[in-house]
């Protein structure tokens, strides 16, 4: 509960950015669908698995009630038996 994230009065007066700013986690939470239905069609699997996130990076803040832009780059693909 970072003041930043939940206080607009305090984001207004001591924040650079002047308003509250996105987490992180929750931009990752709502660009996740938006991003992956883009990226893969789906098929029949028992499972997906998420990896891990070692290559997100978040270069600037969001600004609450801010539109945000996603670019994805699919750099491998492998099928994995039948």
């Amino acid at each position: 509960m970072q003041w930043i994230h939940v206080d607009p009065e305090r984001a207004k007066r001591e924040s650079p950015y002047g308003v509250t700013v996105a987490h992180g986690n929750w931009l990752l939470s709502i660009a996740y669908s938006k991003l992956f239905s883009q990226l893969y069609t789906s098929i029949n699997t028992r499972m997906t698995i998420n990896y891990g996130w070692n290559k997100i990076r978040f270069p600037a803040p969001t600004p609450v009630g801010k539109r945000i832009r996603l670019i994805a780059k699919v750099v491998n693909v492998r099928e994995i038996g039948e």
